[in-house]
């Protein structure tokens, strides 16, 4: 099982991507696996070094907190030595080590979660935290830019 991210970064890219010839479907993949591994980095460090998800700030929505975790898990945090100044999605670093590409073909790059148990964390904390595994625009941008960048150096080698 895989957690699938739900972002229009697929719809835009396959947006441009029809408009191309079928003769670049080589080009288009390795440009499509590009943009993927900068969504992968972006994400990743939004979450881990300013604990944004897609719409501002992650919170906890309990009233009792020890930094930016609820008092019990954030006081286990502080117990472990992680830090607890804000939410960053990482203890052990499972979940970040599974966060990869998935799949990818010439119209599109599939990115998630490769263990169903770390997809099972990714879905639970989006239901409690909101939407932080997606794109925000500013990082839809950078993809697109990123994918347009590899596509015009591939067709040039």
């Amino acid at each position: 099982m895989s957690f699938r991210i739900e972002s229009n970064m697929n719809q835009v890219l396959q947006s441009l991507i029809i408009k191309l010839d079928d003769g670049f479907s080589i080009e288009t993949e390795k440009a499509l696996r590009m943009a993927g591994n900068d969504a992968l980095a972006m994400v990743q460090d939004r979450v881990q070094q300013r604990g944004d998800g897609v719409n501002g700030k992650i919170q906890t929505k309990a009233s009792k907190r020890y930094g930016a975790y609820s008092k019990y898990y954030g006081k286990h945090r502080d117990s472990k030595g992680r830090q607890t100044g804000f939410i960053d999605f990482t203890f052990n670093g499972d979940l970040w080590r599974s966060w990869q590409i998935l799949n990818s073909t010439p119209t599109m790059v599939e990115i998630g979660f490769n263990q169903s148990s770390q997809s099972d964390k990714a879905e639970y904390l989006e239901a409690y935290f909101g939407s932080v595994f997606a794109l925000n625009n500013e990082e839809e941008q950078k993809v697109l830019s990123t994918f347009e960048d590899e596509f015009e150096n591939e067709l040039r080698l």
